[in-house]
């Protein structure tokens, strides 16, 4: 028995154009029926359910499936604003062909950016962030986590996976870049050039270890000796560990604002004192408030206070 298929032939001109015009007046209908007010009231009840504020200017529609909001001012718990110039999230239109559904995510903000990718369904959940000059002398959330001025450029990218939502067990890596990173101010009370600081780190079964954490090119030079801490779901009290080793360079008494501190900051760091010339850190706390103390050279515990 011999099929015999159909052929198949081309669509007319009349055909075509009909297609082309219910596909325009689909994606018109998406953006002239788009809830910007309902999106903006689940904005706002999110963000008070966390105990934020938001603060949106104009919410609109971006892409196929997707929403814009121009001048949001974030609050957080301690009222320090957080201004995002502009944001975008759409969902990828491919994925949800085979029953995924793949958030991407665009915000301007510290005269920088930040993208991040989220799958929001499956049970291995992965994220990608990725940061692309974000000013850090704008960046006043994370001046004051610091408790000292800071200045410089943040690039890096974060990639994560999350098998049920399970934090403890992640894995994914992390890279970090800071350009003409600069100090000054709270616990760094003269002015300080770090150069360029990099890091790198793996995130293993929810822990997080740092294999390279290094700064060249300024005034000091920095690195980092085991540094790690364990995801949380609340990052502010994930315990960190680790040393630092730290060497200042002659460059920094040349400083008018410096000079003055020489004799004092080498008295007060005479027993962390390696016999390279450098000075030993102790890493200790959480990362919402790190603790930083001269270290024993060799011995790993902190100084104590009148030694």
């Amino acid at each position: 028995m011999k099929l015999a298929w159909p052929s198949l032939r081309r669509p007319t001109r009349s055909e075509l154009l009909f297609g082309a015009f219910a596909l325009a007046a689909f994606l018109l209908s998406l953006r002239w029926t788009f809830p910007s007010e309902t999106v903006r009231e689940r904005l706002i009840f999110e963000a008070g359910a966390r105990g934020w504020q938001i603060d949106i200017k104009d919410v609109g529609p971006s892409g196929l499936l997707g929403a814009r909001l121009d001048g949001v001012v974030l609050t957080d718990r301690s009222g320090l604003p957080i201004p995002v110039d502009r944001a975008r999230a759409s969902l990828r239109i491919l994925p949800l062909l085979v029953g995924k559904a793949v958030l991407d995510c665009r915000a301007t903000l510290y005269d920088g950016t930040i993208q991040s990718r989220a799958d929001l369904t499956g049970e291995n959940r992965r994220y990608v962030v990725e940061l692309d000059g974000l000013d850090l002398s704008r960046a006043l959330p994370i001046r004051k986590a610091a408790d000292t001025d800071l200045s410089g450029k943040v690039s890096g990218r974060i990639e994560v996976l999350v098998p049920g939502g399970a934090l403890e067990k992640s894995h994914g890596t992390f890279d970090l870049e800071i350009e003409q990173l600069r100090l000054k101010g709270g616990r760094v009370p003269l002015p300080v050039g770090v150069g360029t600081l990099t890091a790198a780190a793996r995130i293993e079964q929810g822990r997080v270890a740092v294999d390279k954490l290094e700064a060249k090119g300024g005034d000091v030079e920095l690195r980092g000796e085991g540094i790690a801490a364990v995801l949380q779901q609340r990052m502010q009290y994930a315990p960190l560990t680790g040393q630092v080793r730290l060497r200042l360079q002659p460059a920094l008494w040349q400083k008018p604002d410096a000079a003055p501190f020489q004799s004092l900051l080498e008295n007060q760091l005479a027993a962390s004192r390696n016999p390279d010339g450098s000075y030993q850190f102790q890493v200790s706390g959480n990362l919402g408030n790190p603790q930083v103390l001269p270290a024993s050279p060799g011995g790993g515990g902190q100084r104590q206070q009148g030694q």
